[in-house]
């Protein structure tokens, strides 16, 4: 494949890649030339994915591992650089919600969805690192929400997991967002034009495409400004990073 989205010779790990969200990027990183590895815990859900994008083209493998626990990731990542060689794209697309008031939730269902989303996401970054030294750069990107910015009455540990709502909406300082600030600030990436493309499409495209304003029901407005970015622009963004998004991997050299 030749054109601005060409990844031949790549080797993309996708996580929760088996469905949704998840088997929509596997599905157009392969697309584009990609060789892909998918991660999730269901075994058959995997490997009906993995028939859909082998379907494709393209080198693809499916992985049964749990993002949540550190020795699981290392083999996980151990099994990609044995089959493919190397990793150069890190998809963390791996999460979890559960829809209920706050009081409702039980500690156990707070750290299960604290876990899958934000701590996998970090152990799966912590644990492509070496890979991508050996590769001489790599690509991460993590899936955050609208939610991290308007917070959601049924969703908080979700929210809370993706970024904390602040007074200023322009800048979500912690969760999954602020996790991917400072893997770009320790890694040495810089935000090129696929990020600002990313930033300036999305946000006008989803005000005018939902018209979250008119609802009564504030959670259906909430999940009103999520589903857009979710279901129609995630692989785009995807792509978009994936080639143009960071340059190689320096961690000593910081720039």
């Amino acid at each position: 494949m030749t054109g601005p989205f060409d990844l031949t010779g790549r080797v993309a790990l996708v996580t929760g890649g088996n469905g949704g969200i998840g088997l929509g990027i596997a599905k157009g990183l392969a697309a584009a030339g990609a060789s892909v590895a998918i991660v999730g815990r269901d075994a058959e859900k995997s490997a009906a994915a993995l028939a859909e994008v082998k379907a494709i083209g393209g080198q693809v493998m499916a992985i049964e591992a749990d993002i949540t626990d550190e020795a699981s990731v290392g083999q996980m990542t151990q099994a990609v650089v044995r089959d493919f060689g190397r990793i150069d794209i890190l998809v963390a697309n791996a999460g979890i919600n559960i829809r209920k008031p706050p009081e409702d939730y039980s500690l156990e269902e707070w750290r299960a969805i604290i876990d899958t989303n934000l701590t996998g996401t970090f152990l799966c970054a912590k644990a492509v690192l070496p890979a991508f030294r050996t590769a001489g750069g790599g690509k991460i990107i993590t899936i955050g929400s609208m939610a991290s910015i308007f917070g959601g009455g049924i969703i908080g540990p979700y929210a809370a997991s993706k970024g904390v709502p602040l007074a200023s909406i322009a800048v979500p300082l912690s969760g999954i967002i602020s996790l991917a600030g400072g893997l770009s600030i320790a890694l040495g990436y810089r935000a090129k034009r696929g990020g600002w493309l990313i930033v300036l499409f999305l946000v006008p495209v989803t005000v005018m495409m939902h018209n979250f304003w008119a609802m009564t029901d504030p959670n259906m407005a909430q999940m009103q400004q999520i589903m857009f970015m979710k279901n129609v622009s995630m692989l785009g963004a995807a792509l978009l990073i994936a080639h143009f998004g960071s340059g190689p991997l320096s961690v000593d050299n910081r720039t």
